[in-house]
């Protein structure tokens, strides 16, 4: 048994088990603090229209930055092979 109190499959982290990665650590500290900034007595309906906004543009910035990387890589790659 590991320290945590369970046992993972060799090979397995903790941060492999969904919802504990460091991103996912991230976006949940990033809603708790956008939650604590909305002012007393907001609906819930903007609350819920505000993070799903949010969560939208961390998608679409999410996507950007992969797609960067990757036309990065293939760049890089074309380069090194002398092409």
């Amino acid at each position: 048994m590991s320290t945590f109190g369970w046992d993972l499959p060799p090979g397995v982290r903790v941060s492999d088990i969904p919802g504990n990665r460091p991103e996912d650590q991230a976006a949940e500290a990033f809603y708790e603090n956008m939650y604590a900034q909305f002012p007393e007595g907001m609906g819930e309906h903007w609350k819920s229209a505000i993070a799903g906004w949010a969560w939208e543009q961390m998608g679409k910035a999410y996507d950007a930055g992969y797609h960067q990387g990757r036309m990065d890589g293939d760049q890089a790659a074309i380069f090194n092979a002398g092409g």
